[in-house]
């Protein structure tokens, strides 16, 4: 468990954009998890990082499967159905990933807000706009500092032609990131 728990850590220094270098944090990650899972293989936290690795270097197949494994061994892991919702996101199969989005959310009796990111942007691309602006209120009302919960309401907001809101929105989203995407006119 210890080592799929660094290599844990390794992986957020990628999505944090902390890393110096981000393919030999991966590579770290990788071996770390496939070294836990070699010591037990039904070690849900180590599928789970084997499947963001594979996931963040483009190998959707092979994150399905290590996500599909991660829900077998620990069927009740509300992390293990975030994940899949996440990667069912990415591959655009909005419609599954909602399935396994609420799926996290039910089984876990406090999810994080990170839980109801990708469940907002499933909603937006299904048309459901309505359902993505409450559930991106509610990752803020669990964590207002979260950047991409406001990005994730401003593109609901978007979505159902409310521009006004969502303007204020982006604006509260790029005020709390440290690397402003390059696209907005305020980046400096």
């Amino acid at each position: 468990f210890g080592y799929a728990l660094l290599g844990w850590t390794y992986s957020l220094d990628v999505t944090f954009g902390w890393s110096e270098s981000p393919k030999v944090s991966l590579e770290k990650a990788f071996g770390l998890g496939q070294k836990a899972i070699s010591l037990d293989d039904r070690q849900e936290t180590a599928h789970r990082l084997l499947g963001s690795v594979y996931l963040m270097t483009r190998q959707p197949d092979k994150a399905m499967a290590e996500y599909e494994r991660s829900i077998v061994v620990a069927p009740n892991s509300s992390y293990a159905f975030d994940g899949m919702g996440g990667l069912l996101c990415a591959m655009g199969r909005f419609r599954e990933a909602i399935k396994s989005l609420e799926t996290a959310i039910h089984l876990n009796p406090f999810p994080p807000a990170s839980f109801f990111l990708n469940l907002g942007r499933a909603c937006i691309y299904t048309g459901r706009t309505n359902e993505a602006i409450e559930v991106a209120k509610k990752a803020i009302n669990l964590d207002a500092g979260i950047a991409e919960a406001h990005f994730v309401l401003g593109d609901a907001f978007i979505a159902a032609g409310k521009s006004g809101g969502a303007l204020a929105e982006l604006d509260k989203a790029l005020s709390l990131t440290q690397n402003p995407p390059p696209w907005h006119i305020g980046h400096k």
